[in-house]
């Protein structure tokens, strides 16, 4: 996601005084748009200072409807439906969301059951474009060809001179066998065109971990993706990939350079060896060549939640951070402050920041109310020196979406 610069969105955020203790974060209360019963929320911006929070209702009848809100300068504007439907799917960590194409429109990505095939978890990823701020919605596109096997989902966008970037877990190299899915699941890209259409798409890895969250954004050299990644077991062909395999599944990045994506690299050599996916995908964010990746580890049966920073845009990485203070749950999202990353995790049922510099440093965990559920927080907007952080916190036996600026 691009990074939120000199925009009057964030300036009064930036105009707040200063914290007395550096590390310390500041967390000041910000106005969110109002929602009945939200789940699955998440939060984009773009360079001109614009926001736009998104987010999943129950429907009357089954399914759900997905919503909507854009924020000028000053205010949230009207919530608006993108689409309501029976065959919406949701998935605690498989986050529907808004990108930002040039000129100002809008593009929706979500999730549909897939109504064409009577095969389990079959789903698809849909698309639809907005010119006028959300009022009105295209006809559902898809990001690849006319239907394809098995899951699709846990999309990740980055802006491009023309479009948007995406990627997303892709099944269609996956068959049943035996009541069960078998062969690699693998992440695909494509980027997307005003017309919600897909170009140039293309794989980025053939077997990835199967439903863990992917991430994107871009640096100077390009964007990068992070997610995580699974390794094959000993004597085992690509058809004879499962999902409850124990295997190492530990996060790896990959950048787009040159009109190719490199050959992904681990971010850290975790060895966390898992049987299943274990949902708790990485998080990344960038500015100029400054990278910082957040993800949760397993290592020893002890989940953590560490990050690390790369300055040379993700070639390599220093020592890893440790984020948590002992009670990780993990679903991380990350954002920088100044040359610092905000870190924000889920711990014993709250939503918790943290500031840590690139030198190792840890701030003060600060908790910014309690969790409305386990699933993935979504992204965080960065400003030049600040950081507007979003989340869901129980309310009258459901949710509500919260928001604050951390400094």
């Amino acid at each position: 996601m691009r990074s939120v610069h000199s925009s009057s969105l964030l300036a009064a955020a930036l105009a707040l005084p200063a914290c007395a203790e550096r590390d310390a974060l500041n967390v000041t209360p910000f106005d969110a748009p109002a929602a009945t019963a939200p789940m699955a929320l998440n939060l984009a911006a773009d360079g001109e200072g614009r926001l736009a929070a998104s987010w999943l209702e129950p429907r009357a009848g089954g399914g759900y409807t997905f919503r909507m809100a854009a924020r000028d300068s000053t205010t949230w504007g009207v919530a608006r439906t993108v689409v309501s439907g029976a065959t919406l799917a949701t998935h605690p960590t498989d986050l529907p969301g808004i990108a930002f194409l040039p000129g100002g429109a809008l593009l929706a990505h979500w999730q549909e059951e897939a109504d064409w095939s009577p095969m389990d978890f079959e789903t698809d990823v849909r698309l639809a474009v907005s010119t006028d701020g959300g009022s009105s919605w295209s006809a559902p596109e898809r990001p690849y060809p006319l239907p394809t096997l098995g899951e699709h989902g846990f999309v990740s966008t980055w802006p491009t001179a023309n479009g948007v970037g995406m990627a997303w877990l892709d099944a269609r190299r996956q068959f049943q066998a035996e009541g069960t899915w078998r062969g690699p699941m693998a992440l695909q890209g494509a980027t997307i065109g005003a017309d919600a259409r897909p170009v140039l798409e293309m794989v980025i890895d053939s077997v990835t971990c199967e439903c863990c969250p992917t991430a994107a954004a871009v640096t100077a050299r390009g964007p990068v993706l992070v997610y995580r990644d699974r390794g094959l077991p000993p004597d085992v062909e690509r058809a004879g990939i499962r999902y409850e395999q124990e295997v190492v599944r530990d996060i790896a990045i990959t950048r787009f350079e040159a009109g190719r994506w490199t050959a992904p690299r681990l971010v850290h050599a975790d060895g966390w060896v898992f049987n299943g996916c274990p949902n708790n995908g990485p998080a990344v964010a960038a500015r100029d060549e400054r990278v910082v990746v957040a993800w949760m580890t397993g290592v020893g049966g002890r989940p953590a939640v560490y990050a690390a920073f790369s300055d040379d845009a993700g070639d390599h990485f220093g020592a890893p951070i440790r984020i948590d203070d002992g009670k990780a749950m993990g679903q991380v999202t990350v954002a920088f402050a100044g040359a610092d990353g905000v870190v924000g995790w889920l711990e014993d049922n709250r939503v918790m920041a943290r500031r840590i510099g690139p030198e190792g440093r840890r701030g003060k965990a600060v908790s910014l109310g309690a969790s409305a559920g386990t699933g993935r927080l979504p992204r965080w907007a960065s400003g030049d020196d600040a950081v507007i952080a979003t989340w869901l916190e129980p309310s009258a036996g459901a949710a509500a979406i919260r928001m604050a600026i951390l400094r």
